[in-house]
């Protein structure tokens, strides 16, 4: 079974995504985290993202990998883990241009579907999961929720996890940032951010972790 989540940022996606693979017993895969993997590396290496040849031709190597260690999914490059160095906010401000790139998503969406043959049942959690990756997925799940909703969660979280780095940030800043990421995501023209139409929408504005994974957790049991 094939479950995709997605939705804009701080709707609970990754966290929504986990919980559902704890509870269901699944695998779990973090699409975000694998952009923000070839982020960092171009970013490390002085690599243009619109030098297409260079960029394509970093591609074609084996730089990514993943493991789940001790129920956490890490992610490496080049076998070093940079799961923490991928959420770090260089990363998050330059995310946006390379997932928009065609060339980076057509890469990636091979390792995605690679990532799918590894495992019987497993939870994928992105942007255009339902839409473009896996359309034939067995459940779709779109989550929505009020930005400024969105924007404290996401303050709240990178206090907790990069204080280091919020001191210059304040949550209205934020709020703009998660607008503008949105805006660039619909916008684009390689797999824009949208609704699949056999999608099931989750509005998380005022509902817990708890709750969202119930209502996806109620679907599963429909389809088994």
């Amino acid at each position: 079974m094939i479950i995709t989540i997605d939705g804009s940022a701080g709707t609970g996606k990754t966290t929504v995504a986990k919980a559902i693979a704890e509870r269901l017993s699944i695998a779990y895969c973090d699409t975000g985290a694998m952009y923000r993997v070839v982020t960092l590396a171009l970013l490390k290496r002085g690599i243009d993202i619109e030098d297409r040849e260079a960029v394509q031709a970093f591609l074609q190597d084996d730089v990514y990998s993943c493991k789940n260690i001790k129920g956490t999914l890490h992610h490496f490059l080049q076998g070093r883990d940079v799961t923490f160095a991928i959420r770090r906010q260089k990363v998050t401000h330059a995310v946006s241009a390379v997932a928009s790139s065609p060339y980076v998503r057509d890469a990636l969406l091979k390792w995605q579907r690679e990532f799918a043959t590894s495992f019987h049942d497993v939870v994928f959690e992105g942007r255009d999961m339902g839409t473009r990756v896996f359309p034939d997925a067995d459940l779709k799940i779109f989550l929505v929720a009020d930005v400024k909703v969105c924007a404290r969660r996401r303050f709240l979280e990178l206090c907790e996890k990069h204080p280091e780095e919020m001191e210059s940030m304040t949550e209205a800043l934020l709020l703009e940032k998660i607008k503008r990421r949105d805006a660039i995501d619909r916008s684009r023209t390689a797999s824009p951010l949208k609704i699949a139409s056999d999608a099931h929408q989750i509005d998380t504005t005022y509902l817990s972790i708890e709750e969202v994974v119930d209502q996806i957790a109620r679907e599963v049991s429909r389809l088994r």
